[in-house]
């Protein structure tokens, strides 16, 4: 993370890429409001300046590991990005339990692929948790996805942002925010949104309470 964090110091502009799945693409959950791609950009270009940086997010609903490995060269390598970020899993784990090897064997070749052809640094993402019993599809395999790309981290020595978590953590301190931070089972609302924002920007060391951005309200 601090080779990222030292490219928001320098004048050279950055080329930001999210990709992942609906979480990402930031769809309908948020009814309006802005999600946290947005606000990392918000963050980024205007209050702290840097203008010529650029945001680009590739992120479908509906996609897997799969997806991404499949259509790379559209996805990310078009743009030569300096910063990859990947946010995908959750729909992996729609698959069940078995397909986590599968999971894991893909997220290895996107990265792969991206060392090889790229010079791009990358941080991952860990998946927000479903709301518990009311996604039984997903709920047996995705811990198992979470556990899959901290390990993947750990082995490649690529920052992970444990989104995963952060909620927990935040969910047993008060468990009214499973509701408020969540748009429906799976998705995060503007709230989750928000706080995924704000656990990026912290481990970004771009947070500033005094920051609009930073200082957006989240029960």
């Amino acid at each position: 993370m601090d080779k990222i964090r030292q490219l928001l110091t320098l004048e050279a502009p950055v080329k930001w890429l999210f990709t992942g799945d609906s979480i990402t693409h930031g769809v309908y959950h948020t009814f309006g409001h802005r999600d946290y791609v947005q606000i990392f950009d918000e963050r980024v270009r205007s209050e702290l300046g840097r203008v010529h940086d650029v945001i680009i997010r590739t992120a479908v609903s509906g996609w897997r590991t799969g997806n991404i490995k499949n259509e790379i060269e559209w996805n990310i390598l078009r743009f030569d990005p300096d910063v990859v970020s990947i946010m995908i899993g959750m729909n992996d784990a729609a698959e069940g339990v078995s397909s986590v090897d599968l999971f894991a064997d893909n997220y290895r070749a996107i990265l792969d692929t991206i060392a090889a052809r790229t010079q791009a640094l990358v941080v991952l993402h860990t998946p927000n948790p479903t709301i518990p019993g009311a996604d039984p599809e997903r709920e047996p395999a995705l811990p198992l996805v979470v556990e899959r790309i901290r390990q993947i981290g750990s082995e490649r020595r690529l920052p992970v942002i444990d989104h995963w978590a952060e909620c927990r953590r935040a969910w047993e301190e008060n468990p009214s925010r499973v509701y408020c931070w969540m748009g429906d089972a799976v998705h995060p609302g503007v709230y989750g949104h928000r706080a995924f924002a704000r656990l990026l920007m912290k481990e970004l060391g771009i947070w500033d309470e005094a920051s609009p951005c930073c200082c957006l309200n989240i029960p």
